[in-house]
């Protein structure tokens, strides 16, 4: 490319971007929904996870993938008051919600932890619960 690099960036890793801001998420989307995938066998519609809905062009009468509104990602970490995200979670949120972490091309988002939609993971009920409880004491 020929720009030169600063030299407080050489050797900085991925790893060392942290979250500051206070109720945020650090999200590495995926490129595609990995739970939006089906195909067609014999009439019989099968979920195989990541299928990107496709409609037909009036102006050109090609074939064009929709842009996905709803995007799907990781938490990579956490702001200091996220009260119900952790890292690992895989997330559902709006793409009007995120704003472009521009670091290292790593292709993060940042979205606050009220505009996430939905969670993927494990012991969401037993985390709610404890969320819920110490809210009470």
């Amino acid at each position: 490319c020929g720009a030169m690099t600063p030299e407080f960036i050489k050797g900085l890793s991925p790893r060392e971007l942290g979250m500051l801001g206070d109720s945020y998420a650090l999200i590495k989307p995926f490129d595609e929904n990995p739970f939006q995938k089906v195909k067609v066998e014999n009439g019989i519609i099968i979920d195989t996870g990541g299928f990107t809905p496709q409609y037909k062009s009036e102006e050109d009468g090609q074939i064009h993938e929709l842009e996905q509104f709803i995007r799907v990602g990781t938490v990579i970490e956490t702001g200091f008051k996220c009260e119900f995200l952790k890292e690992g979670d895989v997330v559902f949120f709006t793409k009007a919600s995120e704003a472009t972490v521009p670091f290292f091309k790593q292709g993060f988002v940042v979205v606050n932890e009220s505009r996430i939609m939905a969670i993927v993971n494990e012991k969401l009920t037993e985390r709610k619960n404890q969320i819920k409880s110490n809210g009470n004491k």
